[in-house]
């Protein structure tokens, strides 16, 4: 059952496309170019693409890439279009899917369960930027797969693009490689109770640690009617607060603090409060119009696990 569950857990909802000099329903546009990954210097483009999307259209759409050289990320620079809702970045190991750029809705054969998770992303989030000697590596012959979640929330039509830039880190300064953990309560309505009508409704979540870590950054994650999250580390039994802030769906921010050292076992606890103002109950799920509750949270050295193994859980 968890496995089933899980498989769900492709961060892919609904809506239509048609993609680069192919036609696959809808209406978004890829360029098809790979991008320039030569030099080691300033800012580069990692992987980029071109939407279209019909008035009130949600979709989700999966490019990829094969490296052909070795990519050392320092800092990693989201570049949203509009009606970009989040971006997600992984390396797939699965080796099913070919390059280019796909509707990616409802696909769980292909989605998140093969990737191993390099960064993720919401509406008007910064830039973020490894400790010193850290970095998000790519190795040549490696697929990297990029999703865009879009919601044209408009009465008109629009065209725009999205991309992940970077600016790389040399090969001797790299000390550590960095990953991504997602800590929260599964966004699934069959696991996760519907958020009620009214104000100030909590949803709490927890991540024991699979293996020791220093943990540097993360990036609080709720949608629509979510108002304020929580974000705590449990070391060695003793609770600290990591963030406690309000939570605006249209600059979704990070936070990042000194590397903290954590064991195998210590815990991530996340807690969301919600205000539903929309007059029905709200479900978790996928959807800009459902909710989530993740602290989304960048560890190094990355975690080994690939796919599922990036949720984390109780």
């Amino acid at each position: 059952m968890r496995l089933t569950i899980l498989m769900l857990l492709t961060l892919a909802g609904c809506g239509g496309t048609s993609l680069g000099g192919a036609t696959d329903g809808g209406g978004a546009v890829d360029s098809g170019a790979p991008p320039d990954l030569t030099g080691t210097q300033g800012t580069q483009r990692l992987i980029a693409s071109d939407y279209t999307l019909a008035a009130g259209e949600e979709a989700y759409l999966c490019k990829r890439v094969t490296l052909t050289s070795d990519v050392l990320i320092h800092k990693i620079i989201p570049v949203s279009g509009l009606a970009t809702h989040h971006e997600l970045l992984g390396i797939d190991v699965t080796g099913k899917s070919p390059d280019g750029l796909v509707d990616c809705t409802n696909r769980v054969e292909f989605d998140v369960i093969g990737w191993k998770m390099l960064f993720a992303s919401g509406v008007g989030s910064p830039a973020l930027t490894m400790p010193d000697g850290v970095g998000l590596v790519v190795r040549a012959g490696q697929q990297i797969v990029f999703q865009m979640h879009l919601l044209n929330a408009s009465t008109k039509a629009i065209t725009s693009s999205a991309a992940i830039d970077y600016e790389p880190l040399a090969a001797a300064d790299l000390k550590e490689e960095a990953g991504v953990l997602l800590a929260g309560p599964l966004p699934d309505s069959r696991v996760t109770p519907s958020i009620p009508v009214g104000p100030g409704h909590v949803v709490s979540g927890l991540c024991s640690l699979p293996a020791a870590a220093r943990y540097f950054a993360v990036f609080p994650h709720m949608h629509q009617v979510g108002r304020h999250i929580k974000v705590t580390t449990t070391v060695a039994g003793a609770e600290s607060t990591l963030y406690d802030e309000d939570y605006y769906f249209n600059n979704q921010v990070f936070k990042q603090v000194s590397p903290i050292a954590m064991s195998k076992g210590d815990r991530i606890g996340v807690s969301c409060t919600y205000d539903n103002e929309t007059g029905k109950p709200v479900q978790f799920g996928q959807s800009s119009l459902e909710e989530m509750c993740f602290a989304i949270s960048f560890v190094t050295p990355a975690p080994k696990n690939v796919g599922v193994g990036a949720f984390c859980f109780q």
